[in-house]
């Protein structure tokens, strides 16, 4: 029993670490967010659970009398401490320790009779006790190891859903009996006499048996057990559990098999021939007995992680453009690198050796470029010419005007054109790729207005050994999403966040981003959304907005960097 508590102490002091650390979460969380939203329910994760709770109901040691009546509806309590793993975010098994307790009322009523007992002359008679109401509480405290298998499941709120089934065993460690009522009537019977004798002090009375008391034993019992109830969000890592419980076993957990069961005895000085009185369990007034229990619980659940990994920072993104002007072609370098303040003079020179990113623009609905890039295709095919290896991608690109249809075989015409233009002044076939994005992928550099002139480009992107577009610096472009179905509209009211349909519509915040780009033509910056414009829902593959996935996070965060310089 001390390992017990001990261990439940020290289940509870794990529990008051990560309250303080949910705090301190939560409050380096609140710093570093830019828009203030309320606190939605956390992710469903995968990974390690801490539980402690306590319950409160009824708890029965369930059996049958031949000749009483049973009440086993005795109040009764419940502590535990589990750990559980769930190997999917909805779905875990679960093991832990706890203490409950189980009784019964018993109420007695029978005559019984010993034959051929000798009284203080040596004469023999039949001796006749009657039981009137005698009323016997037991009481049985188990501690019992729960095995089961966990679900949990979250409505997009602050509210969630959890239930449990499974299998545990209780070892009873302290059972105790207390009489509380009833009286025992004796008399005698001579039969060589025909002779009844009642009312005899001393020898034929009615006595007062209460307050007899003691301890019994158990055998360990088996028990199905299910739990079913909510959960309401605490904190970062932290719920407060509130349902229903229930268990029944199915052993008999009687001490002994009915054949060797004694009989009921009230022994004392003056009927030595009598049992000593050890409690009603054991003895052949007590049929099977079972254990029988449910009540409401509530507890506290943290979560503890899931698999070890480092602390991530914060990726601090600085963004640098440099603009040249050639006529109406403007050439745009864009340089990005992790936690620095400035470009030295001397990281500029590196970086004026690299290949820039080439933008030229197109007049609306036409695939001819509004001033002939000859200067700019003519630099490019020399660096192209003298490194056979180096490849590139020609990316045609449309304003949002049109359908998607039209705007592909636009989008394709135009880059056809400048890949054309560069194979004629001599780079090679393999050394070109053309791509076509119609619409999907909106120009943004000016980042507070979007004007649709600047999508109508195409673009001249480097690539990698792998054939993947990467910047000037090696960095991997990843390949712009074609935004062509969606699953809902969102008409927006005042205060509303990008942040807060991500989380309603695909549980994680960090997937505005996709939102936005998929209505960039009618947001001008991702922070401020126009009071009764409609928006869409974009519909995307599972494993881009999975909640539970750090990738997909990280891939979404990377793409909030580009836009929020």
């Amino acid at each position: 029993m001390k390992k017990l508590i001990s261990f439940i102490v020290i289940g509870c002091q794990t529990l008051t670490f990560a309250f303080a650390q949910t705090a301190a979460e939560t409050t380096e969380v609140a710093q570093q967010t830019e828009t203030k939203v309320k606190k939605e329910f956390h992710a469903l994760e995968k990974g390690s659970f801490l539980q402690i709770s306590g319950g409160a109901g009824h708890g029965a040691l369930n059996y049958t009398m031949d000749n009483g009546v049973q009440k086993w509806m005795v109040p009764a309590a419940t502590l535990n401490l589990n750990y559980s793993y769930f190997f999917l975010p909805y779905l875990g098994v679960g093991i832990g320790t706890g203490i409950s307790t189980y009784g019964s009322t018993a109420i007695l009523n029978k005559e019984f009779v010993w034959n051929g007992v000798s009284d203080s002359e040596n004469d023999t008679y039949n001796h006749h006790t009657q039981v009137t109401d005698w009323t016997e509480k037991q009481l049985s405290h188990m501690v019992e190891v729960p095995l089961a298998l966990q679900f949990h499941h979250n409505f997009g709120s602050k509210v969630g859903l959890f239930a449990a089934l499974g299998a545990k065993i209780g070892i009873p460690v302290y059972s105790t009996y207390e009489v509380t009522s009833g009286t025992l009537t004796h008399s005698g019977y001579y039969p060589q006499w025909d002779l009844w004798l009642r009312d005899l002090p001393g020898r034929f009375f009615t006595e007062d048996n209460t307050g007899k008391n003691g301890k019994f034993n158990l055998k360990p019992s088996y028990s199905a057990f299910a739990e079913f109830g909510l959960l309401f969000q605490l904190g970062k890592r932290t719920d407060l559990l509130l349902g229903l419980y229930g268990s029944y076993g199915f052993n008999d957990i009687s001490p002994v098999v009915q054949n060797d069961r004694s009989e009921l005895g009230f022994r004392n000085n003056t009927y030595a021939f009598m049992n000593d009185y050890n409690g009603l369990i054991g003895t052949r007034e007590v049929n099977k007995i079972n254990t029988l229990n449910y009540g409401v619980k509530i507890g506290v659940q943290v979560y503890l992680g899931g698999s070890k990994k480092k602390p991530v920072e914060p990726e601090k993104v600085f963004v640098h453009d440099t603009i040249r002007i050639v006529d109406t072609l403007i050439i745009r370098d864009t340089v990005t690198n992790v936690e620095i303040k400035y470009i030295e003079k001397q990281a500029q020179q590196r970086l004026d050796k690299m290949l820039q990113t080439a933008v030229i623009w197109f007049d609306f609905d036409k695939y001819d470029p509004k001033v002939e890039p000859a200067d700019l295709l003519d630099n490019i095919a020399d660096v192209l010419k003298s490194s056979p290896t180096m490849k590139i991608s020609v990316n045609g690109h449309t304003c949002s005007i049109g359908s998607d249809k039209y705007n592909e075989k636009l989008s394709k015409k135009r880059a056809d054109v400048i890949a054309k233009l560069l194979k004629e002044k001599g780079v090679a076939n393999n050394q070109i790729t053309v791509r076509a994005f119609a619409s999907y992928q909106p120009f943004r550099y000016n980042a507070k207005e979007h004007q649709r002139s600047k999508d109508r480009r195409v673009e001249i992107i480097p690539l990698n050994e792998k054939g993947e577009m990467c910047d000037s610096l090696g960095n991997i472009i990843p390949e712009p999403i074609r935004y062509t179905k969606f699953m809902g509209k969102e008409k927006v009211s005042e205060g509303d966040r990008l942040a807060q349909y991500a989380r309603k519509w695909y549980g994680e915040q960090a997937f505005w981003v996709y939102i936005y780009e998929a209505n960039i033509d009618k947001i001008p910056h991702p922070n401020k959304l126009e009071k009764g414009i409609t928006i869409k829902i974009p519909k995307l593959d599972a494993a881009l907005i999975d909640p539970n996935n750090p990738a997909s996070i990280d891939a979404a965060n990377k793409i909030k960097a580009k836009y929020m310089q």
